[in-house]
This record gives C-alpha cells, structure tokens and sequence, in this order.
C-alpha cells in the first residue's frame, strides 16, 4: 500500500459491505495467511491457516447483517512493524 490511511477505507468498506467473493479477495490481499482478528466477541489468534477463521467470521458476519451502511472515520494508522498489526484511531 502506497497510502495505508487512504487506502484502509475502501478495504473497510470491501470487508463490511461486499459480496462473500469480495470480502475473500480482499481477506486474501491485506491478511497474511497467519493473520490473528480480534473483536470483543470474538478472536482466532495467529497461526498459519488461520486466515480461513477470518474468512469465516466475514461470512457469518455477511449473514448476520447482510445490508450495511457505515461511515468510516479516523485520523491515524499505527502499524507495529514488527507484528504488522494495524490499529485505526
């Protein structure tokens, strides 16, 4: 990503408001295949494969509220470089 921040948006939007097939091309982009999701009422913890957990979770979640409508809204981007994990604030 050239511009993390300006960039996060649209993948935000993919990952909430696309199709099943989009949220997986974008799960397959921007997570690495380790990748660890944590919410308050769920987490997979980070092992190899554990992307297909969080291709799970987009799934239910597509099910659970298939019609959303959300304004994304920060102004900063940490990234950890020596986890790579990312928090918006």
């Amino acid at each position: 990503m050239d511009d993390p921040l300006h960039n996060c948006v649209p993948i935000i939007h993919t990952l909430t408001q696309g199709s099943p097939r989009e949220q997986e091309q974008a799960i397959n982009t921007y997570f690495t295949p380790n990748a660890s999701f944590t919410h308050p009422f769920c987490r997979t913890g980070s092992f190899e494969g554990s992307r297909l957990l969080i291709h799970g979770i987009y799934r239910w979640y597509k099910i659970m509220s298939p019609k959303i409508e959300c304004h994304v809204n920060f102004r900063r981007l940490v990234i950890n470089p020596t986890t790579t994990e990312g928090v918006l604030g």
